[in-house]
């Protein structure tokens, strides 16, 4: 009778120490806040530069300084990233908090990227009609010239109104009234 009490106790003993270590353990692995600023290789700030912790939903987006904040574990990965950088991962650190992260520029991705009117995309993605307009096809020399004066007949749907006057302003409608549907 004795031994079958002492096996109760020592299973109750090793239950209680398997319990403790997994709570410890589960308690050393626990999210922590993570700082951080991302720039680029001159030192400014890349205001709206996307922190995603790879393998969870957490993610942030730098502030107008460049800085950041979110949870996570050590040896999670986050990766870094903004249009016309190349991305970074970096691992998170047991005992480090703070993170200064520089992306490198990726000229070649900067030829692949057009600027629309309400964010980016890539250029083989676009689907309608584009525009460029280099400062060699403007018409130069001209005295009193504006910018619409350069821009009329360069692109195609563009209206502009207005006067040539330095005083006066200017309106600039494209695709509007010229449009299918007139909107």
């Amino acid at each position: 009778m004795k031994h079958r009490h002492n096996t109760a106790r020592n299973l109750k003993g090793l239950f209680c120490t398997l319990f403790l270590g997994l709570i410890s353990a589960a308690f050393m692995t626990a999210a922590a806040q993570v700082t951080g600023t991302v720039t680029d290789t001159d030192g400014e700030p890349l205001t709206g530069a996307t922190i995603i912790v790879q393998g969870t939903k957490l993610a942030a987006a730098a502030d107008i300084d460049g800085n950041f904040s979110l949870d996570a574990k050590p040896g999670q990965v986050m990766k870094v990233t903004y249009v016309g950088k190349l991305p970074a991962d970096v691992k998170v650190q047991s005992g480090k908090t703070h993170y200064n992260i520089v992306l490198d520029s990726d000229d070649k991705m900067l030829d692949e990227v057009v600027v629309v009117g309400y964010g980016t995309m890539e250029k083989k993605r676009v689907t309608s009609a584009i525009t460029s307009i280099s400062a060699d096809d403007m018409m130069s020399g001209l005295g009193g010239a504006t910018i619409a004066t350069a821009l009329q007949g360069k692109i195609s749907g563009l209206t502009t109104t207005g006067s040539a006057s330095p005083n006066a302003s200017n309106g600039y409608q494209l695709r509007g009234v010229a449009s299918v549907n007139a909107g």
